[in-house]
């Protein structure tokens, strides 16, 4: 009788073991980020005014107008509620420090319920604005951050530099010698710039910084 008593409470705390692991697991925080390029078609007359990118599109002997804008999924693959609130893009300075730059475009801040996703879109240009970039993904209300696989973001980034974009270099007034880099921010959100000194980062991907016209031709 004693052992039968044993091997029940054995099994008893094997199972109680088992449902609480199922549960600890259901519980994570499991976040998953896509990224890519979202194009939709432009009326020439909207160039100006448009939220994203234009780019004439060359197909045949025809050519028609496109906008282009960086867009993130975000999917809660856990088993609790993940409030995001912002679009974080990383890059290296000359000197070494690590130039940190958070977005919130619609619909951020959005709180992620389990197996519900998001879509973000939003220029491309601070993409374009570097010549490097460290990190690209989504922050979430308690600092942890979520990013792509390191070979989608090589591949939206490299698609997105040898496009047309918005940014253009300009004189300061301050000192006619220096030159910087800017584009008009289109998005409805709050734009956050630090720096962290001594950070080691290592980039994901790197290039000359050379800049295309905007009103230049793209291709799809």
């Amino acid at each position: 009788m004693d052992t039968i008593i044993a091997v029940y409470g054995a099994v008893l705390a094997t199972a109680i073991a088992v449902a609480q692991g199922v549960n600890a697991l259901r519980r994570r925080v499991r976040v998953g980020v896509s990224a890519s390029l979202h194009y939709s078609q432009l009326n020439a007359s909207d160039r100006e005014a448009s939220h994203g990118t234009p780019i004439r599109v060359k197909r045949d002997h025809d050519s028609h107008w496109e906008e282009v804008l960086l867009h993130l999924s975000v999917r809660n693959e856990g088993g609790v509620p993940v409030q995001i609130v912002a679009v974080v893009i990383e890059s290296l300075k000359r000197n070494g420090d690590l130039a940190i730059s958070q977005f919130s475009p619609e619909p951020l801040p959005h709180v992620l319920d389990p197996g519900t996703r998001i879509e973000i879109t939003m220029q491309k240009e601070p993409i374009d604005m570097l010549d490097n970039l460290t990190f690209l993904g989504v922050l979430d209300a308690l600092g942890r951050r979520y990013s792509p696989k390191p070979i989608e973001i090589r591949n939206v980034v490299g698609q997105s530099w040898s496009m047309p974009t918005r940014v253009r270099e300009y004189v300061r007034r301050d000192d006619a010698t220096a030159h910087v880099l800017a584009y008009q921010n289109r998005e409805r959100s709050a734009l956050i710039e630090t720096t962290r000194r001594g950070k080691k980062a290592t980039a994901i991907i790197s290039r000359p910084s050379v800049l295309t016209n905007g009103s230049g031709d793209g291709h799809a």
